[in-house]
């Protein structure tokens, strides 16, 4: 509804790398900050949590801009 705020979610892959071991992914799906729980990362050593957005407008790149003559 118009009314409510947007939801933050966020779509995320997380990978942990160790010396010991190859890359394992240990995180692949949806998460949503108002609903934490909904899916969650299981993992004894990382936590996970989307609180809020930021949308940012990207940089402008100097490709297009006019180079000096000479």
């Amino acid at each position: 509804p118009p009314e409510q705020a947007p939801e933050a979610r966020v779509f995320l892959e997380v990978q942990q790398t160790t010396a010991s071991a190859p890359t394992e992914r240990i995180f692949d799906g949806w998460m949503f900050a108002s609903s934490p729980g909904l899916n969650a990362l299981d993992n004894p050593i990382y936590d996970i949590w989307p609180i809020s957005c930021v949308d940012k407008a990207p940089e402008p790149s100097d490709e297009g801009a006019a180079k000096p003559a000479g």
